[in-house]
């Protein structure tokens, strides 16, 4: 088990990535009005996430396993922020209690751990934004603005700085460069891609008026698929996008019906107080998770976290919540297996079908 205290530098992680103000930053993306988003790639999809027939997850999800995370190794994860499944591996960072990259297998037995903290040419600070491809694992570094790269033994590649002020950022199979301003008041962009290295930003998305100065730094707004494809959740917004060849084309709308604030209920919320009064909405701290058949869309409604579980095949979702309060948030999808994050610190496996 681990500590009590590893479960209170997690709530108050989650609470601050949810709710952090800023102003006056310097813009990295420039404005293209032709880059909006758009919808031809596919049509979009509206999730329908509806309360009323929600049910309780200990109940009807079946635990599969528990992982434990290896205490005997040298380096001991606290917290993982993010993780990635593939096969039997878990790939994990630690961004608060001890950062780091981590790999673990199923049964929990850690397979490396590179833990170099501090602004030196290999080290980080505070990782974000975890990104597994074929031979490399990277993450943000949302203190120093890098992206840093080992292999998949746990060996240094490569450090290279994305630019100041960003939020989250993420390089794509193609080698294209993703970067989150999130809603910072002066800049114009909030999403923007630049298409190799030394090359020039420029806007995706902007921020929406009625958003901007409610900078928020997300639990993970990039998500690399297993089928290669990225995908975007905004900060404070109900929409999913696919990012490809420096456009986001619109994926889903989650639909919580007039549970979700609307841009009334954020003009009421606007000043100098904004982040506090945010988390009187009924809806906080939004994450998904994707695989080839599912959409996971993990929140917190009035204060209880909830699951919604769409299967993309036959077209239908259904709603979960925690009702013992076990867990924090889903962390990943695979085949048919859920990886929640518990509140001891240890990741469980819930059976979807």
């Amino acid at each position: 088990m681990r500590k009590f205290n590893h479960c209170m530098l997690l709530l108050m992680a989650i609470i601050v990535s949810s709710c952090v103000g800023g102003k006056n930053q310097e813009n990295n993306g420039k404005e293209d009005p032709e880059q909006q988003p758009l919808t031809s790639r596919g049509d979009s999809k509206t999730i329908l996430i509806d309360f009323k027939e929600a049910e309780t997850i200990d109940q009807n999800l079946k635990a599969v396993s528990t992982i434990v995370f290896d205490e005997d190794a040298e380096e001991i994860i606290g917290i993982p922020q993010n993780i990635t499944v593939k096969g039997d591996t878990i790939y994990a960072i630690d961004s608060y209690k001890a950062p780091g990259f981590y790999a673990y297998l199923r049964d929990g037995k850690q397979l490396f751990a590179y833990c170099k903290v501090g602004n030196g040419p290999e080290e980080f600070f505070n990782l974000t934004d975890i990104n597994v491809g074929a031979n490399s694992i990277s993450a943000f570094d949302n203190t120093e603005g890098t992206i840093i790269t080992i292999d998949k033994a746990g060996n240094f590649v490569d450090k290279e700085s994305v630019g100041n002020n960003i939020v989250g950022a993420i390089i794509d199979t193609n080698g294209g460069y993703w970067v989150d301003l999130s809603n910072q008041e002066d800049d114009s962009a909030k999403l923007s891609w630049r298409q190799a290295k030394e090359t020039e930003y420029s806007q995706v998305l902007p921020v929406p008026e009625i958003l901007k100065g409610m900078k928020a730094i997300p639990l993970q707004q990039f998500n690399r698929l297993a089928t290669d494809e990225f995908t975007y959740l905004p900060a404070f917004e109900n929409k999913i996008y696919t990012l490809e060849n420096g456009k986001a084309y619109l994926r889903y709308i989650l639909d919580f019906k007039d549970t979700w604030r609307s841009d009334e209920d954020l003009n009421d919320y606007r000043g100098p107080s904004w982040a506090l009064r945010m988390r009187e909405f009924p809806i906080t701290r939004l994450i998904c998770q994707e695989n080839v058949k599912w959409l996971i869309v993990g929140f917190y409604y009035n204060g209880k976290l909830h699951i919604h579980a769409y299967d993309k095949i036959k077209g239908k979702g259904h709603t979960y919540y925690d009702d013992k309060e076990r867990y924090y948030i889903p962390m990943d999808i695979y085949e048919n297996e859920l990886f929640m994050l518990m509140k001891d610190g240890n990741l469980e496996i819930l059976k979807i079908d």
